[in-house]
């Protein structure tokens, strides 16, 4: 059951970087963001790392979105996080991160980092596979 989580994760993540590829947004700035997101986390708690890329809006705003936009997947109810949106979808995010028990906390923490995870790993790639392209023409 985890690989399922898991390729959910990691098609999910490759699907975004690429709309950030194709974007009129540049792919380095958005990855760079990536990059620090999970320090952000770890030093400040998941609430206020969210509210930071929320209020920062731009690239900032787009990996705010798509955070939100997974921890809302469905992905076949393996997410106790789609459960507690699908309980109360007229809440924002950061709402029910705020609101949630120090359980569920722990664990929409450490489902944002995995995921996120996978985000930097294809941001990266696409990033470097852009710069390869530059360099050989």
């Amino acid at each position: 059951m985890s690989h399922i989580l898991e390729q959910g994760r990691a098609g999910f993540a490759y699907e975004r970087a690429l709309k950030a590829k194709h974007s009129n947004k540049t792919l380095k700035e958005y990855s760079s963001y990536v990059k620090k997101m999970p320090m952000m986390i770890k030093t400040n708690g998941l609430a206020q790392a969210l509210a930071f890329a929320y209020s920062k809006g731009k690239e900032w705003g787009e990996l705010y979105t798509d955070i939100h936009d997974w921890l809302k997947k469905d992905a076949k109810q393996l997410l106790i996080t789609s459960k507690i949106y699908n309980n109360r979808q007229n809440q924002s995010m950061i709402e029910l991160i705020i609101n949630m028990d120090s359980k569920n906390y722990r664990r929409t923490t450490v489902e944002v980092l995995s995921f996120l995870g996978w985000l930097k790993r294809f941001a990266d790639g696409l990033e470097k596979e852009d710069k390869n392209k530059q360099n050989s023409n």
